[in-house]
Protein backbone atom coordinates (compact mmCIF):
# COMPACT_ATOMS: atom_id res chain seq x y z
CA UNK A 1 0.00 0.00 0.00
CA UNK A 2 1.34 3.65 -0.95
CA UNK A 3 0.69 6.48 1.64
CA UNK A 4 -0.14 10.00 -0.28
CA UNK A 5 2.32 12.27 0.97
CA UNK A 6 2.44 16.03 -0.31
CA UNK A 7 0.76 14.15 -3.47
CA UNK A 8 -0.50 16.03 -6.41
CA UNK A 9 -3.51 14.64 -9.48
CA UNK A 10 -1.62 15.11 -12.26
CA UNK A 11 -4.56 15.60 -15.18
CA UNK A 12 -4.24 16.18 -18.69
CA UNK A 13 -6.67 18.61 -20.71
CA UNK A 14 -9.98 16.01 -20.24
CA UNK A 15 -9.41 16.32 -16.07
CA UNK A 16 -8.12 12.22 -16.79
CA UNK A 17 -5.93 11.69 -13.58
CA UNK A 18 -2.69 10.23 -15.57
CA UNK A 19 -0.91 8.10 -12.81
CA UNK A 20 -1.46 4.65 -13.31
CA UNK A 21 -3.31 2.64 -10.73
CA UNK A 22 -1.78 -0.99 -10.28
CA UNK A 23 0.05 -2.66 -12.88
CA UNK A 24 -1.17 -4.57 -16.33
CA UNK A 25 -1.31 -8.10 -14.50
CA UNK A 26 -2.54 -6.48 -11.53
CA UNK A 27 -4.81 -3.70 -11.55
CA UNK A 28 -5.37 -2.69 -8.05
CA UNK A 29 -3.77 0.03 -5.89
CA UNK A 30 -4.66 0.68 -2.41
CA UNK A 31 -3.96 4.15 -1.21
CA UNK A 32 -3.61 5.87 2.52
CA UNK A 33 -4.33 9.62 1.63
CA UNK A 34 -2.50 11.70 4.64
CA UNK A 35 -3.68 14.97 4.00
CA UNK A 36 -1.87 16.47 6.70
CA UNK A 37 1.04 16.01 4.40
CA UNK A 38 -0.77 17.14 1.05
CA UNK A 39 0.84 20.22 -0.61
CA UNK A 40 -2.65 21.00 -1.72
CA UNK A 41 -5.72 20.90 0.26
CA UNK A 42 -7.15 18.63 -1.39
CA UNK A 43 -7.69 16.06 -4.55
CA UNK A 44 -8.54 18.04 -7.49
CA UNK A 45 -11.31 17.48 -10.01
CA UNK A 46 -10.16 14.23 -11.74
CA UNK A 47 -11.35 10.94 -13.12
CA UNK A 48 -10.12 7.66 -14.29
CA UNK A 49 -11.16 4.53 -16.16
CA UNK A 50 -10.34 2.70 -12.90
CA UNK A 51 -13.58 2.24 -10.46
CA UNK A 52 -12.73 3.40 -6.88
CA UNK A 53 -13.67 2.88 -3.23
CA UNK A 54 -12.91 5.35 -0.58
CA UNK A 55 -13.07 5.27 3.11
CA UNK A 56 -12.93 7.84 5.54
CA UNK A 57 -10.64 7.27 8.13
CA UNK A 58 -9.86 10.44 10.08
CA UNK A 59 -11.64 13.70 9.64
CA UNK A 60 -14.81 15.01 7.68
CA UNK A 61 -14.94 15.32 3.98
CA UNK A 62 -16.68 16.24 1.39
CA UNK A 63 -17.14 13.74 -1.85
CA UNK A 64 -18.18 16.28 -5.26
CA UNK A 65 -19.51 14.01 -8.16
CA UNK A 66 -20.68 16.74 -10.48
CA UNK A 67 -23.02 19.33 -8.43
CA UNK A 68 -23.83 16.51 -5.82
CA UNK A 69 -22.01 17.06 -2.46
CA UNK A 70 -21.57 13.84 0.05
CA UNK A 71 -20.79 15.08 3.53
CA UNK A 72 -17.96 12.13 4.89
CA UNK A 73 -17.46 10.99 8.41
CA UNK A 74 -14.93 8.53 9.43
CA UNK A 75 -16.66 4.92 8.46
CA UNK A 76 -18.26 6.23 5.53
CA UNK A 77 -17.94 4.48 2.43
CA UNK A 78 -18.53 5.62 -1.43
CA UNK A 79 -18.17 3.66 -4.27
CA UNK A 80 -16.82 5.77 -7.68
CA UNK A 81 -17.32 4.29 -10.64
CA UNK A 82 -15.30 4.43 -13.90
CA UNK A 83 -14.89 7.64 -15.76
CA UNK A 84 -16.83 9.25 -13.01
CA UNK A 85 -15.39 12.94 -12.47
CA UNK A 86 -15.04 13.56 -8.55
CA UNK A 87 -12.85 15.45 -5.96
CA UNK A 88 -12.78 15.20 -2.98
CA UNK A 89 -11.19 17.39 0.15
CA UNK A 90 -11.19 17.71 3.97
CA UNK A 91 -13.61 20.01 5.64
CA UNK A 92 -10.43 21.49 7.69
CA UNK A 93 -7.63 22.01 5.38
CA UNK A 94 -4.76 19.59 5.98
CA UNK A 95 -6.61 17.39 8.43
CA UNK A 96 -7.75 13.43 7.78
CA UNK A 97 -7.08 10.47 6.51
CA UNK A 98 -8.69 7.79 3.50
CA UNK A 99 -8.31 5.19 2.17
CA UNK A 100 -8.77 5.13 -1.52
CA UNK A 101 -9.15 1.45 -3.50
CA UNK A 102 -8.38 1.72 -7.12
CA UNK A 103 -9.16 -0.91 -9.53
CA UNK A 104 -9.76 -1.75 -12.71
CA UNK A 105 -12.99 -3.69 -13.86
CA UNK A 106 -10.73 -6.36 -15.48
CA UNK A 107 -9.28 -7.18 -12.10
CA UNK A 108 -12.87 -8.72 -11.66
CA UNK A 109 -13.48 -10.92 -14.61
CA UNK A 110 -11.95 -11.23 -18.13
CA UNK A 111 -13.88 -8.96 -21.04
CA UNK A 112 -15.87 -11.09 -23.01
CA UNK A 113 -16.64 -13.20 -19.93
CA UNK A 114 -19.98 -13.72 -19.16
CA UNK A 115 -19.26 -12.01 -15.86
CA UNK A 116 -17.83 -9.25 -17.19
CA UNK A 117 -20.35 -8.53 -19.87
CA UNK A 118 -23.27 -9.60 -17.38
CA UNK A 119 -22.32 -8.00 -14.34
CA UNK A 120 -19.43 -5.73 -14.73
CA UNK A 121 -20.06 -3.92 -18.07
CA UNK A 122 -23.65 -3.10 -17.20
CA UNK A 123 -22.73 -1.00 -13.68
CA UNK A 124 -19.40 0.76 -15.54
CA UNK A 125 -21.19 1.24 -18.86
CA UNK A 126 -24.54 3.08 -16.71
CA UNK A 127 -25.29 6.18 -15.18
CA UNK A 128 -24.27 5.55 -12.06
CA UNK A 129 -21.86 7.61 -10.49
CA UNK A 130 -21.31 6.82 -7.19
CA UNK A 131 -22.96 4.76 -3.96
CA UNK A 132 -22.58 6.59 -1.03
CA UNK A 133 -23.05 4.30 2.39
CA UNK A 134 -22.74 6.49 5.54
CA UNK A 135 -22.46 5.34 8.89
CA UNK A 136 -25.34 6.70 10.55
Amino acid sequence: MAQLRGQDTIVDSSLMETSSHGTETFPFALYLDDFSCFKNEGICWHWHDQAQITLITEGDFVCQLGSEKLLMHPGDLVFINSRALHQIYPLQPRRGKLYAFLWRPELLGAPGSDLYENCIVPITASALRCAFYPTS
